[in-house]
């Protein structure tokens, strides 16, 4: 059996669309709770998160677009083998630097939401307050007249 051009293009268009799919909810799902979560991220961290993400589903739209493209433009004759190499080495770049750029912003985030460490509560309500760490050997108590010897 012999598959017609749009049969062609429909199983590329459908194994692109499906090979992405599972990205494409994680990106979009990830923007979703960056947009609804409030105070609970830290300014900087927020805008960060938003942009990485919003950076890789550019990145993902614009693959998926430049996939299905490509086929197009060497079947109807518009892009010979000697415009495609340049022009795919360019598009490789671009996409692989926006993709690069949007995993250095989710980890900007990451390292802009990290917390200020806590401190440990010098005492708490009906425990007896903690004694300060001494390095050396605690020293005994003896009474005075079981000093040291003088000589």
């Amino acid at each position: 059996m012999i598959l017609e051009a749009e049969e062609v293009m429909f199983g590329s268009v459908f194994g692109q669309a499906l090979s992405v799919l599972p990205t494409l909810l994680v990106v979009v799902v990830g923007l979703i709770v960056v947009l609804v979560s409030g105070n609970r991220l830290p300014g900087r961290a927020r805008v960060l998160a938003f942009l990485g993400g919003a950076l890789l589903l550019l990145n993902l739209i614009l693959s998926v677009v430049w996939a299905l493209l490509l086929p197009e433009l060497i079947m109807r004759g518009e892009l010979s083998f000697r415009e495609f190499s340049p022009i795919n080495l360019v598009a490789s770049v671009v996409l692989n630097l926006m993709h690069g750029i949007g995993i250095g912003l989710l980890i900007g985030a990451l390292l802009a939401a990290r917390s200020k460490p806590t401190t440990v509560p010098t005492s708490v309500p009906g425990m007896p307050a903690p004694q300060p760490m001494t390095t050396s050997a605690p020293q005994p108590t003896v009474p005075t007249q079981w000093g040291p010897p003088t000589s």
